[in-house]
Order: structure tokens, then C-alpha cells, then sequence
């Protein structure tokens, strides 16, 4: 029942087994797997994470009560073996089952101490952290779940780490502005992430599709969301690569972003229109390469990769993204490259934008750090207030989707 997701029905199945083996020493073990099957089903609904979900008691603490009630039942289960010599075999096998439910307990919560970190995320340098620790479980699955009960369990666990895993390092990379590999851990999540919906329905085929509602809506879909917001994103920081290769796509780059999960370039071009901003554009900051050698994604031509010479001074924060295209900003780039120089500690706190009125030029400029290497300036004609209503609408639009503060706010159950 649990390697078909159906928890709620795992309990009524352990009852009917119970009674049809009654005085069969493994019947101690039904408790345990109970409330596992429990604790299995909150997991991947993710309601544990909603914040006035079990005010006295957590999903931790109950997976730990299982492991608890599991020790319990081995201990008396290897008392209880002598008593029946004629179940050697299915009493071996039974051993290596309580033994593997424990690992898959302390596999689960690291999980979700992993899911409890990024719903509280508001500095990018959490993610690779996350990465080190689903790198590590990932490591540990091969050696253990390999009872025949476990096998879809395992397959379950291997692939919403990895899929987990690529997602956060797609990330990274895209907070480095790194094309490649961007482009690469995106692509095996998306890739995994399929597999993983055709194993999903092909074991839950003719099962309770009600039942089975809650655990859609949990941790797959939420998976699912993420991708989506990774891939708009990155057709956002990488705009330019893909409109000078849109002959490759099947339609235009129109057409390609209106299909995304956020269509960034309609929301900056809507906002110039409505508020006549003179620009707005994403800078990144390299001047912290220890090469400065700029990362794939920079060079102009396709997607290749040219050998560059390192950059220096106002090279080392070029502009990735700007709109509208036609207007010429290397007049303001010495102001902004100083903004964000003299603002840096600032910046890193991914707070607030900032603000800055250019009495000699008579420009205004708002601007924030998205991620690591990637800030969002928007500039103004003449003098704005700094707390503008329809620029800091945009701002904290663009800001908290690209930071993903939106996406990882939706793990928690509306």
C-alpha cells in the first residue's frame, strides 16, 4: 500500500493482515508500519509544513516515535524467533525490513528538515547547502531500501532527491549566470521528473484516484511548479542567447514565453509602458571571479563558449538584459557599477531596493540583488520618489519570483 501512495489505506490493510496471521510473531511489527504509512502520507501531502499544522506535535517528532515503536518490535521480534523455528526464512527477511524502515525514517527527516530550510530561505547561499545534503542521502539509497517491499520506496526517494538536487543546482547556476550548466541540471530534472509521473501513474493504475488527490497536490506538484519557475527564469536571465537562436524554437520568442509559468519580458515591457521608465536591465557582477573570466552565457555569439581575455574594471558587470533594447545606457554604467560597489553590503542583505537620484545627470535609479552575480537596476528620467507605488510594485514582483521566494512559499499548504 505505501509503494502505491495509498497511506490511508495502509492502516485497514495492516488490520486485516493482522487478524488473518494472528500468533505470528511479525504481527508486532504492524504498529510501526502503521504509523509510518501515518507519517508517509503528511509527508508528501507536505501539510507538515504548513505553519499551524500540529502545534504540540511535529512530523519529526512522530517519525521518531516510529522509530521508537520499530526498535521496540525488533527487539521483541528476535525474542520472539525461537518460539517459531518453522519461520526461519520469512523471519529473516522480516529482520531486514524492520532494519531498512529505520533507514528510510532517518532518510525522511532529513528531508524534511531540507524542505523546512528553503520554506524559510531568504539568502541564495542556502541552496548549496541543500545540495551537499540531498547529494549525501542520495548516497546512502543504493546501500539500503533494497528489500523487495522497498523497491518502488527506493525508486520514490532516489528520484525526489535527484530531481530536488538538479533543481537547486540549476539555481546555483543560474545565481552565477552560468548558461551550461543551468541549461544541463534543468534539463535531467525535467527528464527525471517525467519518469518519476509515468512510474507514479503506472502503480497507482485502478487505485483510488481521491486518495491518491492529496499526494498530487504535495511534493510532486510542487516539484513540478518549481521546474517551470527555474525554466522561466532562466529564459529571463538568458534572453539575448535565445532570441538570437529563436530560428531553432518552433515559433518565435513571443510565442516561447507566453508558455512559460512567469513571462518576465511581458511584465518588464508592460511596466516601461505604463510607467515610461527609460530602462530597465539585469547587470551581473563578476568582479569576484578569481579568473574574471565571465561565465558561459556572456559571449555574444550563440552558445558557444569563446576564449575571452579576463575583464576588468567596468567589464566585470556586464549587462546581460536590458528593455528597451534600442536605448543606450553606457553613459549610466560608470554610476551603477559605483552604486553597486558602494552598496554591496547592502545588496547581500536581499532586502529592500535601493534608491539613487543623479543630480548631474538627472536620472533616477532603483536597484536590487536577485541572486549572487545578477542585480535589476531600473532607471528613470528626472527625479522619482523613492518609494514610488508602480516601480516598487514591479520591483517586488520581479523580486520575490526571481529570489524564488514565491515558489518556495508555495511548499507550504494554502
Amino acid at each position: 500500500m505505501m509503494d502505491s501512495f495509498l497511506f490511508d489505506k495502509a492502516d485497514l490493510f495492516l488490520k486485516h493482515k493482522v487478524n488473518a496471521a494472528l500468533g505470528l510473531p511479525w504481527t508486532i511489527f504492524w504498529s510501526p508500519l502503521s504509523l509510518l504509512a501515518h507519517c508517509e502520507n503528511i509527508y508528501f501531502s507536505l501539510n507538515y509544513l504548513e505553519v499551524r499544522w500540529l502545534k504540540k506535535e511535529t512530523l519529526e517528532s512522530m517519525y521518531t516515535t516510529t522509530v521508537s515503536e520499530i526498535n521496540k518490535a525488533s527487539r521483541a521480534f528476535k525474542e520472539a524467533q525461537h518460539s517459531y523455528p518453522q519461520y526461519k526464512e520469512p523471519l529473516v527477511e522480516f529482520s531486514q525490513l524492520i532494519s531498512e524502515t529505520g533507514l528510510l525514517v532517518c532518510l525522511r527527516e532529513e528531508l524534511i528538515s531540507i524542505y523546512r530550510t528553503l520554506t524559510q530561505c531568504r539568502n541564495p547561499f542556502v541552496y548549496e547547502k541543500c545540495c551537499e545534503q540531498l547529494k549525501r542521502i542520495n548516497d546512502q539509497v543504493p546501500s539500503g531500501l533494497n528489500h523487495k517491499y522497498f523497491l518502488n520506496i527506493k525508486f520514490n526517494v532516489r528520484t525526489e532527491t535527484s530531481v530536488l538536487y538538479h533543481l537547486l543546482k540549476t539555481q546555483v547556476h543560474l545565481g552565477n549566470f552560468d548558461y551550461t550548466e543551468s541549461v544541463f541540471h534543468l534539463y535531467i530534472a525535467k527528464s527525471e521528473l517525467e519518469q518519476w509521473k509515468g512510474r507514479f501513474t503506472e502503480i497507482t493504475v485502478g487505485k483510488d484516484q481521491e486518495a491518491l488527490r492529496p499526494i498530487r497536490m504535495g511534493v510532486f506538484h510542487w516539484l513540478y511548479i518549481f521546474h517551470r519557475t527555474l525554466h522561466s527564469k532562466l529564459t529571463f536571465y538568458f534572453y539575448d542567447i535565445f532570441l538570437k537562436n529563436e530560428t531553432k524554437f518552433s515559433g518565435d520568442m513571443n510565442s516561447v514565453c507566453a508558455q512559460l509559468e512567469t513571462n518576465y519580458y511581458s511584465i518588464v515591457e508592460n511596466f516601461v509602458n505604463k510607467s515610461l521608465c527609460f530602462s530597465v536591465c539585469l547587470v551581473m557582477d563578476a568582479s569576484s571571479l578569481i579568473d574574471k573570466n565571465l561565465p558561459s552565457g556572456i559571449p555574444n555569439e550563440g552558445y558557444q563558449v569563446e576564449e575571452q581575455e579576463p575583464s576588468q574594471g567596468l567589464k566585470c558587470y556586464p549587462c546581460i538584459f536590458k528593455f528597451p533594447k534600442v536605448i543606450q545606457i553606457n553613459l549610466h554604467w560608470p554610476n551603477l557599477v559605483s552604486l553597486i560597489i558602494d552598496n554591496y553590503s547592502e545588496l547581500n542583505n536581499y532586502k529592500d531596493p535601493l534608491y539613487h537620484y543623479d543630480k548631474a545627470l538627472k536620472f533616477t535609479y532603483y536597484y536590487t540583488k536577485l541572486d549572487p552575480r545578477i542585480i535589476l537596476v531600473v532607471m528613470f528620467k528626472g527625479e522619482r520618489k523613492s518609494k514610488d507605488q508602480v516601480t516598487q510594485e514591479f520591483l517586488y514582483i520581479l523580486s520575490t519570483h526571481l529570489r524564488n521566494w514565491k515558489v518556495l512559499n508555495r511548499l507550504k499548504p494554502q
